[in-house]
Parts: structure tokens; sequence; C-alpha cells
């Protein structure tokens, strides 16, 4: 019995572009970072606690931050959702290593891996809104009590606005990439609907912002604006992330490659 040719074309085969070298590096430096998340949640957590069952601890927080509230209610509920998106964004960030790890060298996980990816997506998504309502908040403390502050915050809230919109549109990208393995391994065929993905676009340009951000940290040092002790972990965890992001967009080149 001949096979319809059609179906042969449609054939999915999603070991073809999950075990690549750059899959492999990409996964081993996300295993890393989420060894750095689980650091920084079990840090953080106690001061989500803290701001969410016993009142904002404005103390604990960096100064320019700290005088944005006044311990008001808006203000606490803005500072618990901006901690509680942190928060689930490095727990996040731990399971989707793990996940990455068992679906790049056991071939299994797409599923769990789509829906980390919806949540990631959202806690970036709210870790955006608490950022903005943060930088109206810096903006217009600097309207009104120190016009000369007013261009540097404008300047703040921009460099905070990019890596976080960029961040918004990588997320977005790859729950569809994900939706798409996920339904490739259930049913044995070709997504055709990701063509179009821009998820490689936008891991480009988050590898190149970590790369011009160490760039920047190595000209501070050379200027003396930061001590050693203070560079070291800076230029560590941008290294990791520029390598870890053009190593992701090579993973996508592979994806796009195997579904054109």
């Amino acid at each position: 019995m001949e096979q319809n040719p059609y179906l042969w074309i449609l054939k999915a085969d999603p070991a073809r572009y999950i075990r690549t070298a750059s899959a492999a590096v990409t996964a081993l430096l996300k295993a890393a970072e989420g060894a750095a998340a689980l650091f920084f949640a079990l840090r953080l957590f106690p001061l989500f606690r803290a701001a969410a069952f016993h009142g904002a601890p404005l103390s604990a927080l960096p100064r320019v931050i700290a005088r944005l509230f006044t311990g008001s209610a808006a203000d606490r509920v803005l500072l618990c959702a901006g901690l509680f998106a942190l928060l689930v964004l490095l727990v996040g960030t731990l399971a989707e290593a793990v996940m990455l790890l068992v679906l790049r060298f056991a071939l299994t996980g797409a599923g769990v891996l789509k829906i980390l990816q919806r949540v990631l997506f959202y806690a970036v998504l709210l870790l955006t809104a608490a950022a903005a309502v943060c930088a109206a908040l810096f903006i217009l403390h600097a309207a009104r009590h120190d016009l000369s502050a007013l261009p540097r915050a404008v300047l703040v809230s921009l460099a905070c606005a990019l890596p976080l919109s960029l961040l918004v549109s990588y997320r977005r990208e790859l729950l569809a990439v994900f939706t798409a393995i996920d339904y490739e391994f259930r049913l044995g065929f070709k997504e055709t609907g990701v063509k179009d993905s821009k998820a490689g676009r936008d891991a480009f340009l988050l590898g190149l912002l970590c790369l011009l951000c160490a760039a920047a940290a190595a000209v501070l040092y050379v200027r003396g604006g930061l001590r050693p002790e203070a560079l070291r972990p800076w230029l560590a965890g941008l290294g990791l992330e520029t390598v870890k992001y053009f190593a992701a967009y090579g993973s996508f080149w592979w994806f796009l490659r195997c579904h054109r």
C-alpha cells in the first residue's frame, strides 16, 4: 500500500531541531540560570512574605525604589504584585531549566514546558505592568520635587522598558513555539502556523542587549565606577545570558528551518 506523499511532507520529526548542539548549549546554560534563580528566589521569598503579611518592608528595598512608596494600601498592592511576579518568574525559570534538560536529552516534557511558558509569560506581563507603574511614579516624583532629576528618571524608565518589552515579546513567541512542539509530539504532524515566529529575532536582540550591558559594565570598571568584586558577578551573569540567548537564536533557526 502506497503512502500518501502529503502525509510524508507534513510528518513531524522534533528530534531534528531538538537534538542539536545549540539546543544542548541552551539547555545547559539554562540549568546554570536555574541554579541562580533558585538562589535569588530563596532570598526574595522572605521579602515577599513580609510585604504581603506584615506590611511593606521599605528599608529592605533599594533607596530609589523605597522612596516611591508611602506605605499606603495601593503602594502595598503594587509592591506585592511586583515581588510576586518576580518570585513566580524565578521559580518558573528553575522549573523551565529542569524541563529543557529533559526535553533535550530525553525528548519528553513538551507539554509541561508549554504550561510553564504560559505561566512565565503572564509573570513577565505582570512584572512589566508593575514596573510601568513604578516608572510613572518615579517620573512624577521627580517632576514634583526635583526637576533636575527628571531627565534621569525618564532615561531610567526607558532603559527598563526596553528589556521588559523584549522579554514580553520573547515569552509570547516561546509560548507559541512550545505549543507547536507539544502538538508535534502528540499528533506527529508539523505545526505549519509557526513559520513566521519572531522568537529567534527576540533571542538575538536580548543577547545583543546583554552584550552591550556587559560592555558598559567593563567601561565603568575601567573608569573606576565599579570595584572588581562588584564587577565579577555582573560580568559572569551577563556573559552567561549573552551566550544563552545567542545559543537560543541558533535553536530557533533550526526550528524554523524544519518548518519551512
